[in-house]
């Protein structure tokens, strides 16, 4: 059984259309495959029929090292080159270029039409929400205590990348304790997963304000998450 669930299209952010994300996928390891084998009728006892694969698989890779390809109804082995060639006369260079082994399905697993498995689709599991640890006001120089308005603080923490800071759902956003409202961070110096140093609004006034980060999912995501510093900040205005 495969189990999948549905999420935006990161290519048509645009549009209602989703893509399959499989989930919860068993693997086998070797030594339960070789289990299997021996199940199912083999005459070999485990050791030697562990032995005969791995001999079968090391002649293949042998094989592949020495620049040789491999065909089978089960898998394919083929070699690319990956990098660019300034012009004609270049030629590789294990500096600038680098030798790929692409392995791909056989002739029996490319017969889509008989690979019948059963399907079963699943709710999406809940995405990773910004972690917000610590905040850093340069003015006063401290920790999830203070921030200056019209200064400059620190983010630390984890997810917290603002994909696109020209969206209004998206950034930092400060919000008044006393009145409810809420301020949006302009102007970022750095934007990382685990660090952001931003401009505090001048207009925030003083008073203690909890700070919010909403970020989308990933590049095109239409989904917004939150995390919230657990602290309140006073500001200094």
């Amino acid at each position: 059984m495969i189990k999948y669930y549905l999420v935006d299209n990161a290519f048509k952010p645009e549009s209602e259309e989703k893509r399959a994300v499989v989930t919860q996928v068993r693997n086998f390891t070797f030594k339960e495959v070789v289990d299997q084998v021996n199940r199912e009728g083999g005459v070999l006892i485990t050791s030697e029929t562990e032995t005969a694969i791995r001999n079968l698989f090391s002649t293949i890779l042998g094989n592949a090292r020495r620049g040789f390809g491999f065909t089978s109804p089960y898998f394919t082995i083929q070699h690319s080159i990956k990098g660019t060639f300034d012009n004609e006369d270049d030629s590789f260079d294990y500096e600038r270029h680098d030798i790929l082994i692409n392995v791909g399905g056989g002739a029996l697993f490319r017969k889509r039409r008989e690979l019948v498995i059963e399907m079963q689709k699943v709710g999406a599991p809940d995405e990773p929400r910004p972690i917000a640890r610590k905040v850093f006001d340069k003015k006063t120089k401290s920790n999830n205590t203070y921030i200056t308005a019209g200064g400059v603080a620190e983010l630390k923490g984890g997810l917290l990348k603002i994909y696109d800071t020209e969206d209004p759902n998206q950034g930092i956003f400060l919000t008044r304790m006393a009145d409810q409202e809420v301020f949006r961070v302009d102007y970022y110096y750095k934007n990382r997963p685990s660090f952001i140093e931003f401009d505090i609004p001048e207009g925030i006034g003083a008073g203690m304000f909890m700070l919010e980060v909403r970020s989308a999912a990933y590049k095109g995501s239409t989904s917004i998450r939150t995390g919230n510093l657990n602290v309140e900040l006073e500001s200094l205005a």
